[in-house]
């Protein structure tokens, strides 16, 4: 199994598990929030239907005193729209019954409401005086009333009694829910954070026996030890480098003569690099000119080995640069650019890019610096050219584009009324199109000057 197939493995594993901690929560969560609105709705139902009821049972209570004591006939229409009302609200009350006991009481009321009605017939079919009609709603509809009151007052509470009742259960529903939840994360946390080692060891293990590999390759021994077991991209990584080391200890094993070879080799190929090369050993005395330096600083090889390179140079910037290198090990480019201008024998100016790179032996010591110089001027005068091309070709452009789109835009405006909308068409993508290389060019313009 290759090394990212293993780490995708791994971290698949924890967002796995997490989503799993995820989908439970919120399952959870929303069975829970689902059956308490259940309870509460069917409860707030019962309660709402108990007070209309009473609302209602106190109007018809109203409306038959109007009728006792002033005879008024709309009281018996109010009496019976209120009565209906009555009857509708506790028909949804019949239809809502969710608690025990919450039966009993709604049939109770249904019971009682029937003999306030009987009563309530009983009394209006009557004709008594005014003193009479108010001892008959005394002895028989306000008894009555006030049990038919009282049970509808007794579903009211009784619903009310179980909201708070399944509210508190709901918090404490909640609570072992938070709990249940924090102990999955908890236990999500903890396997991830397992599989967070496993992996950071999986890869560091193997990566620390290569960096003190590599450190004693780096001093010189060569017989170095790695677990190379696995079929992953680190397997393969750590039998290069014991490959690389058993190379390496070939190499130092080479007898003087083929070193010299190598070294006669080097010369050869020094000499015919076109940029020049000067080396430098570490008290920056001149050891090495191939022919382009010697052409660049106009002298001979054997006149300037053994010299001091300031000698050479006559540059205060270029050899701070190579005593920086020589001092701190690290190259010229690392820290930037550095440009040296020259005029060779027939009196022409050359620019040269420097870069200095230190030599260094196996621990780390400098044994001196080499500094190539690469001839820009072809460059720069290619790219001088280029930007007067684009300068005069914009500027040559510009003028025969300007004429053309003001004589699009006379001959648009001559044939408005005469041309067809072919001809329309013809002439507006001329405009556009030449409007459109005249942005070019301007844009062109715009590059020269930035240039510039």
């Amino acid at each position: 199994m290759t090394l990212r197939k293993k780490i995708l493995g791994g971290y698949l594993a924890i967002v796995v598990i997490q989503a799993v901690m995820v989908a439970w929560a919120v399952t959870d969560f929303r069975l829970l929030g689902e059956a308490t609105e259940e309870i509460l709705r069917e409860n707030y139902r019962s309660i709402v239907a108990a007070d209309a009821m009473i609302k209602n049972l106190e109007r018809q209570d109203s409306a038959t005193l109007l009728l006792l004591v002033e005879g008024r006939e709309a009281a018996q229409l109010q009496f019976q729209h209120n009565q209906s009302e009555f009857l509708r609200w506790l028909a949804r009350a019949e239809d809502n019954i969710t608690i025990p006991g919450e039966e009993a009481v709604v049939e109770e009321i249904d019971a009682a409401y029937s003999d306030y009605l009987s009563a309530y017939a009983a009394v209006t079919g009557a004709h008594p005086d005014e003193v009479g009609s108010q001892e008959l709603y005394r002895e028989e509809l306000l008894p009555r009333f006030e049990r038919v009151r009282d049970a509808c007052t007794t579903l009211r509470t009784m619903n009310h009694e179980t909201m708070v009742s399944e509210s508190v259960k709901t918090k404490l529903m909640s609570k072992a829910s938070l709990t249940r939840i924090a102990w999955l994360a908890g236990i999500t946390i903890g396997v991830g954070a397992l599989l967070s080692l496993f992996l950071a060891d999986l890869l560091t293990h193997p990566l620390q026996e290569m960096m003190l590999a590599t450190s004693m390759i780096a001093v010189g021994r060569y017989d170095v030890s790695i677990r190379s077991d696995t079929k992953d991209e680190l397997g393969e990584l750590a039998r290069r480098i014991k490959t690389m080391s058993a190379k390496l200890k070939g190499f130092r094993d080479l007898n003087v003569g083929r070193l010299m070879e190598e070294r006669k080799r080097l010369e050869a190929v020094l000499r015919s690099i076109a940029d020049g090369v000067v080396v430098m050993d570490d008290r920056l005395r001149v050891v090495l000119l191939n022919p382009a330096a010697t052409a660049i600083f106009g002298v001979w090889p054997d006149e300037m080995k053994g010299r001091p390179v300031v000698d050479l140079l006559k540059d205060d910037n270029l050899y701070e640069a190579i005593q920086g290198t020589a001092s701190t090990g690290r190259g010229s480019l690392e820290r930037g650019e550095i440009r040296l201008t020259r005029e060779d024998q027939a009196g022409h100016v050359r620019h040269f890019r420097c870069a200095s790179t230190p030599v260094v032996t196996e621990d780390g010591a400098t044994l001196g610096v080499v500094l190539v110089l690469q001839d820009l001027t072809r460059l720069l005068e290619a790219d001088r050219l280029k930007n007067e091309f684009i300068m005069a070709a914009s500027h040559e452009l510009r003028t025969p584009l300007t004429g053309m789109v003001m004589s699009l835009k006379l001959l648009g405006e001559r044939l408005a009324l005469k041309a067809d909308d072919e001809e329309k068409v013809l002439l507006s993508t001329a405009d556009e199109e030449a409007r459109r290389l005249r942005a070019l060019v301007e844009d062109l313009l715009d590059l020269s000057k930035i240039s510039s």
